[in-house]
């Protein structure tokens, strides 16, 4: 299993981190929260994204204009094809297909049904 660490690699954490570095990203998105407060956690996120995207190293990971919302990919063309999204974690090509077989007649199902995005977690 591949756990997060925060290596101090950015200055001020975003999300979570070690020790004090904890509490000033919760303290960052308390903040973040009182300056927008109809603003839900999918913003905050957003807000996250936007921030690391600053970062030189990965500028381009982050880059709008590269990688879509899959939400508002999926009504880009209605006749687009169903988008499935497979959210698991580091994992060998064994485990995954062990994990993702039994799920496949709920995904044929769900594209049959005439669903765009399929979240798979």
């Amino acid at each position: 299993m591949s756990v997060p660490r925060d290596n101090a690699l950015v200055d001020q954490p975003l999300i979570s981190g070690s020790g004090e570095r904890r509490g000033r990203a919760s303290n960052r998105q308390t903040l973040y929260f009182q300056s927008h407060p109809t603003d839900t956690d999918r913003d905050y996120l957003y807000d996250v994204f936007r921030t690391v995207a600053q970062l030189p190293a990965v500028t381009k990971l982050y880059d709008e204009a590269h990688n879509l919302d899959l939400v508002a990919f999926t009504t880009l063309d209605p006749n687009g094809p169903p988008i499935v999204w497979i959210r698991v974690g580091n994992t060998t090509r064994r485990a995954l297909l062990a994990w993702f077989a039994p799920l496949l007649p709920q995904i044929e199902q769900a594209i049959a049904s005439g669903e765009k995005l399929i979240e798979v977690t």
